[in-house]
C-alpha cells in the first residue's frame, strides 16, 4: 500500500457502512434516496442550469467548511469522552442498551471522521471550481482538448455540489444520531 499513513479508504468505507438499517444491516431505500439520489438530482440540476459559486462567496464557503471541520474535531473528542463513560458504566445498565450505544458511538465516530474528510474535499473542489476552463483559448491548445476542459469543468462542478449536499446530509445525520444517543442516556 502506497502512503499507508494517509490512506483514507477505511474512513470512507466505514462511513458508507453506516448508511444502512440497524435492524436489517442492509442499505435502506430511504438512505439510498437521501444520500445518493437527492444529491445526484441536486448536482445534475445545478450543472444543467450552470449554477456557479462566485469568487465573492468562495471565502465564505471555505470559512464555513473550515469552522465546521474544526467543530467536528471537537465533537470527536467529546465522543471519545462519552465512550470512556460508557465503558465505566458497562455493568450498571442494560447490556442490550449498552451494545446499541456502542454501535451508535462507533457509527457517529465514522460519520464525524468522514464529515471532516468531506469538508476538506469540498474546500478542494471549491478552489478548483474557481478555474474558468472556458476561458482557455482553444486555438492554443486545440479544439478537442478544449471540449475535454469544458467537460472537466462540469465534472468539477458536479462533484462540488454532490459533495456539499452529501456533507450537509451527513451533518444532519450526525446531529440526529447524537440526539438519539443523548436522549437514550437521559432516560
Amino acid at each position: 500500500m502506497l502512503l499507508p499513513k494517509i490512506n483514507l479508504t477505511k474512513i470512507i468505507t466505514g462511513h458508507l457502512k453506516t448508511l444502512r438499517s440497524i435492524r436489517t444491516n442492509r442499505p435502506s431505500i430511504n438512505d439510498l434516496i437521501t444520500f445518493l439520489l437527492i444529491p445526484l438530482i441536486f448536482s445534475l440540476t445545478c450543472v444543467h442550469f450552470d449554477v456557479k459559486i462566485g469568487s465573492n462567496e468562495l471565502g465564505v464557503w471555505v470559512t464555513i467548511l473550515a469552522i465546521l471541520a474544526g467543530f467536528s474535531f471537537n465533537l470527536l473528542a467529546i465522543i471519545f469522552g462519552y465512550f470512556d463513560k460508557l465503558k465505566a458504566n458497562i455493568n450498571s445498565n442494560n447490556e442490550k442498551d449498552q451494545e446499541l450505544k456502542k454501535i451508535y458511538l462507533k457509527e457517529i465516530h465514522q460519520n464525524i471522521s468522514f464529515s471532516i474528510l468531506n469538508s476538506l474535499f469540498c474546500i478542494f473542489f471549491l478552489l478548483l471550481s474557481m478555474i474558468d476552463f472556458t476561458q482557455i483559448d482553444p486555438i492554443e491548445i486545440g479544439s478537442k482538448l478544449n471540449i475535454k476542459l469544458v467537460f472537466l469543468e462540469y465534472i468539477v462542478d458536479f462533484t462540488l455540489y454532490f459533495s456539499m449536499i452529501f456533507y450537509l446530509f451527513t451533518l444532519l445525520m450526525i446531529i440526529k444520531r447524537l440526539n438519539v444517543l443523548f436522549k437514550r442516556d437521559l432516560n
